[in-house]
């Protein structure tokens, strides 16, 4: 395997509307080249991509077909994958945010604001060492 691949961050994007999911995924593989990406379409299938590529870092929608993301996220976390899980969704009231960060999430971010949100946390979450200064 390429020593760039085996290092570049994985980011698994789990987004049931094909268009969109297709749309973020070339739009952070374009800001970060370095990555690689994946895609899930459902919760269950995030569960299975997680459990076989570990990713560094998971984008996660919460209305999902079958399993919503939120008990996605929780069965992710409870088969020790360490991903940081960033919640993309169009669910933005209190009650969501606290059920995302109570099971996990490190972020919640509406997708009204993801796309001036999401790159620069996804820059700190790549690069920890970079935020502490």
């Amino acid at each position: 395997m390429d020593n760039n691949l085996k290092d570049a961050c994985k980011i698994l994007i789990v987004e049931d509307h094909d268009s969109l999911r297709e749309s973020i995924c070339n739009w952070l593989t374009d800001l970060f080249p370095d990555i690689v990406a994946y895609q899930a379409s459902t919760g269950e299938r995030a569960i299975e991509v997680a459990t076989d590529i570990k990713p560094d870092i998971i984008l996660m929608d919460i209305g999902l077909p079958g399993i919503n993301g939120i008990e996605a996220m929780k069965e992710i976390h409870s088969r020790d994958i360490p991903a940081k899980v960033v919640v993309l969704t169009i669910l933005d009231g209190e009650g969501y945010r606290e059920k995302a960060l109570k099971s996990g999430a490190v972020e919640f971010i509406p997708k009204s604001e993801m796309n001036t949100e999401l790159p620069s946390i996804l820059f700190r979450l790549m690069n920890p060492k970079t935020s502490l200064s």
